[in-house]
């Protein structure tokens, strides 16, 4: 058989069949490996079978610039933010904050979407008190956080936590799938919220603070798939 491998001896009923959709690139019975022109007489190394028994095949399109299935993933970022933030409150219940955790991406197609998972560990220095937290950016909005659903004065939010105890430090898990309709870059940050008046929340630290191995230096991660729909 010369340079070409032999799959089987007699025949092959399941065999995997390359279909070429151009004809100058239909090899018949051969997988073309290495081809080198349109004519199929150079066809470097090929992987024959016998003729007329590729029944109960599995036929894969040649020719196609994109096979990819729905649900892959097309790229991922990440970004990582591992200093301390304190959210001082200003009087004003449930203000939106920065706490400097980001990722940008900029999807392939518009039809995309980008599944958005964030871990982070926020604290506060008071009892019966909640924090609240979101995800900005794309379509990450109020119809991102709850679609049609009515909130009244509710504060939207994708994850909120309730401080039971003064100097608790809780670990968040928060999740979105967006559609941001766009290939222009996006920008998606996490945003943190006392739901109190008075008193802090801490991102990545605890209330007491202090330069010891048994006070966490926790850090705060946000990654972006963009995932093909």
């Amino acid at each position: 058989m010369g340079r070409a491998r032999e799959l089987a001896d007699g025949g092959i009923n399941d065999a995997i069949l390359m279909d070429a959709s151009a004809s100058d690139t239909d090899v018949n019975d051969n997988i073309l490996i290495n081809g080198t022109d349109s004519s199929s007489t150079d066809a470097g190394f090929n992987l024959l079978y016998e003729n007329g028994t590729h029944d109960a095949a599995v036929t894969f399109p040649v020719g196609r610039d994109d096979l990819s299935l729905t649900g892959s993933i097309v790229q991922v970022k990440q970004g990582k933010f591992t200093s301390f933030v304190t959210l001082t409150n200003s009087g004003t219940a449930a203000v939106f904050a920065d706490i400097f955790c980001e990722v940008d991406i900029a999807p392939t197609s518009a039809s995309n979407k980008i599944l958005l998972q964030a871990s982070l560990c926020v604290s506060s220095g008071n009892a019966d008190k909640m924090a609240f937290i979101k995800f900005v950016g794309g379509n990450t909005g109020v119809a991102g956080v709850q679609g049609g659903t009515a909130l009244g004065s509710r504060t939207p939010c994708h994850q909120a936590v309730y401080f039971a105890g003064a100097n608790e430090m809780l670990s968040v898990s928060m999740n979105l799938l967006d559609s941001p309709a766009t290939t222009d870059t996006i920008k998606y940050k996490i945003q943190v919220a006392p739901n109190f008046t008075n008193g802090n929340v801490f991102v990545n630290k605890v209330n007491f603070d202090s330069d010891n191995a048994y006070i966490p230096g926790a850090s705060s991660v946000i990654t972006a798939m963009e995932v093909i729909a």
